[in-house]
């Protein structure tokens, strides 16, 4: 088993660094040297710039697929002596194709996503997708139909029909085809409409090469991409610090006011509370007085029911028999 200390860069690189923030890298570089050199490489921190700015994706910028979808051209980086090289990835196909000028063609056809081949409805290829699926793209897929609105073989349902021209050993490759190029046609009228390229249909920067999107001037060139990014990390929290203060000040302005009507109602209810020991007090003393206290009524009602007749005579007759069995006695 690999210690922590042995994962290679490339895998760092290609595989943790998008699952972690800037505070994760930074306690990254306190775990040891190795962890440190690697956390504090330009490239690292390029990365971490790009999630900072708004990149412009344009007609000119090379789509080289996500993060787990890009494939290296070995023998280019062999012959040029430089890494990495990556080919170019078709957005709606996710075939790997030749980046000119950088690499050269792949040798085989290949899917930087083979699970598209086997999705078995236009709701499972929209979600394993490496484009569609990305949150960037959300606004445009929700504007998609599902296959069993767009096909025109009289089939009522929404499964891929089985690809005849590949055979595979244990599942049936679907054709998937007619559908990519309902969404190609779509893709290219939506983002027509929105004023976004027509050319690179996919708006998830992360999925180009970075020195290929419209960037603002100058931050290509940066020698310390930690730096910027730190600096547009602090303008960050300043102005969000600004506003928790603005909010600090609302809600203290409202604590200061309802302590003071607080008070006022704490000093109305102390001045009411006199004013009754007053009054029962003077009706203490009128009471002491003789032949002024009223004495209430017994109360007749339902919770103190008039006597019946009978039961007035009952209670008269029990009170009478022992005085008569007594004069009996006596006599």
């Amino acid at each position: 088993m690999a210690l922590f200390e042995e994962i290679p860069y490339e895998v760092f690189f290609m595989y943790l660094l998008p699952l972690l923030d800037m505070g994760e890298i930074g306690a990254l570089t306190a775990t040891c040297k190795v962890w440190r050199d690697m956390c504090e490489d330009n490239e690292v921190w390029k990365h971490l710039y790009m999630r900072t700015i708004r990149a412009k994706i344009e007609d000119t910028s090379i789509h080289i697929g996500g993060i787990y979808e890009r494939c290296h051209d070995t023998r280019s980086e062999k012959a040029k002596n430089q890494s990495p090289l990556f080919y170019r990835c078709h957005p709606i196909t996710a075939l790997y194709l030749p980046n000119p000028g950088v690499t050269g063609a792949p040798r085989y056809r290949v899917r930087g996503c083979p699970r598209m081949d086997w999705a078995r409805d236009s709701l499972e290829l929209l979600h394993c997708h490496p484009c569609l699926n990305r949150p960037a793209n959300a606004d445009f897929v929700s504007t998609l139909k599902t296959w069993r609105q767009v096909r025109d073989d009289g089939i009522d349902n929404d499964d891929f029909s089985v690809d005849t021209k590949s055979v595979h050993s244990v599942w049936e490759k679907k054709d998937i085809l007619p559908y990519l190029s309902y969404v190609e046609h779509a893709w290219i009228k939506y983002n027509h409409e929105h004023g976004l390229s027509t050319v690179n249909l996919c708006q998830c920067a992360e999925h180009y090469q970075f020195e290929t999107l419209g960037l603002p001037a100058g931050c290509r060139n940066y020698k310390c991409f930690k730096k910027m990014t730190l600096k547009k990390e602090r303008t960050k929290v300043e102005k969000l610090s600004k506003k928790t203060s603005k909010d600090y000040d609302k809600k203290r302005r409202e604590y200061e006011a309802t302590m003071r009507v607080l008070e006022r109602v704490e000093k109305e209810m102390m001045i009411a509370r006199e004013e009754d020991k007053k009054t029962t007090r003077l009706l203490d003393n009128l009471d002491s007085v003789p032949g002024v206290k009223k004495i209430k009524k017994p109360t007749i009602g339902i919770a103190f029911p008039k006597p019946s007749a009978v039961g007035w005579w009952d209670a008269r007759v029990e009170k009478t028999i022992p005085q008569i069995s007594a004069q009996t006695s006596r006599d």
